[in-house]
């Protein structure tokens, strides 16, 4: 039995409530592409705010959106999917954001891309996601934020509202057990660097223990995104030296050269606020940030805290995208080395795995 290779489905999501998180579960068994996340909201306002914050994105109000495999969980930032999705997509997405302070009310829409294989990829299936054990199952977890419905991080002053907030999740995968399985499954890495003071050349310690195909930094405070943090960046270890060629780099000038590796809006938008950098280039996995070949690797920052108004802490922000290797499949062929019993559905046990 062959199932279908382009399977999509959308997912039964809790409803949202401020303060708490809430699920969506993915259907188990699949080699998951992506997921995709809708997030919309109603925004009122009665006396004109007097700013709007970041990029006044609906995404911003939620603490974290991420995922939970069987009590493995991860929380991410809702604005590195932003970016991640920007960098690898062909264009600019379309959404609907805060623009005006005065306009009321607004339907906010912002989509959100959680990418397993990236489709620019040599061979995209080699990155799918397949849970451990289909028993214990996965889910897509989201907190919105427990004050006012967060409505601090998308404007600031007069008097506004959000209403209407809710998250819908479709997963898209292939449930083609007879095709070869993922080498690797997608994972992820949050790391924050508090800025106390201006320094030329701040470290932050990676301790990678997978390969790593992508980083991406947001410059934050408690006021929401900025772009005054980082003046400059590198990227070294022991061994060698990535970015910089062992100084630093001018952020501003590294950042907007991040466009010429992308088709999204990568730095118009966010200003450098939010950038990221794909190590995966070329589709070729062989590109990836390997820790056998450089385990002490760490970014390093000439950075400060931000002159933002109001701002009293200032964070950079840091993702790593991940390649876990799968144990069971054979490296060379990506056959099974084992039967794969606990990552298939029922009705499939038994059935081949081999290409």
């Amino acid at each position: 039995m062959i199932r279908n290779t382009f399977g999509s489905r959308q997912l039964a999501a809790q409803a949202v409530v401020a303060g708490d998180r809430a699920i969506a579960t993915l259907v188990a068994g699949r080699s998951n592409r992506w997921l995709l996340i809708t997030l919309t909201a109603t925004l009122t306002i009665t006396a004109a705010v007097t700013s709007i914050v970041g990029l006044g994105s609906v995404a911003q109000i939620f603490d974290s959106i991420g995922l939970d495999m069987g009590g493995d969980a991860v929380r991410v930032d809702p604005r590195h999917w932003l970016a991640i999705g920007e960098h690898l997509s062909g264009s600019k997405h379309s959404a609907t954001r805060v623009t005006s302070l005065s306009a009321s009310p607004v339907s906010l829409v912002e989509q959100l891309i959680i990418p397993f294989e990236y489709l620019a990829g040599g061979r995209p299936s080699e990155t799918r996601f397949r849970e451990n054990n289909i028993a214990l199952g996965t889910n897509v977890v989201y907190e919105l934020n427990g004050t006012n419905n967060g409505i601090a991080r998308l404007v600031r002053g007069g008097t506004a509202a959000l209403t209407n907030i809710t998250v819908n999740v479709q997963q898209y995968y292939d449930d083609n057990v007879i095709a070869r399985p993922p080498l690797f499954r997608p994972w992820w890495k949050p790391l924050t660097l508090n800025i106390a003071a201006a320094s030329p050349e701040i470290p932050l310690i990676l301790d990678l223990k997978d390969l790593c195909r992508g980083i991406t930094i947001i410059q934050d405070s408690d006021v929401g995104m900025v772009t005054d943090v980082i003046n400059k960046i590198g990227l070294r270890g022991s061994r060698s030296s990535i970015i910089g060629g062992g100084s630093l780099l001018n952020f501003k000038e590294w950042a907007r050269g991040q466009e010429y590796r992308s088709g999204g809006d990568v730095f118009a938008s966010p200003g450098g606020g939010v950038v990221h950098i794909n190590f995966q280039e070329s589709g070729r996995l062989a590109n990836c940030l390997n820790p056998t070949q450089d385990a002490s690797l760490a970014l390093y920052f000439d950075a400060q805290p931000t002159a933002a108004a109001g701002a009293t802490q200032t964070n950079i922000r840091v993702l790593l995208h991940l390649l876990q290797r799968n144990p069971q499949v054979r490296a060379g062929d990506g056959q099974y080395i084992t039967a794969p019993d606990a990552m298939m559905p029922k009705d499939l046990i038994g059935l081949s795995n081999a290409a």
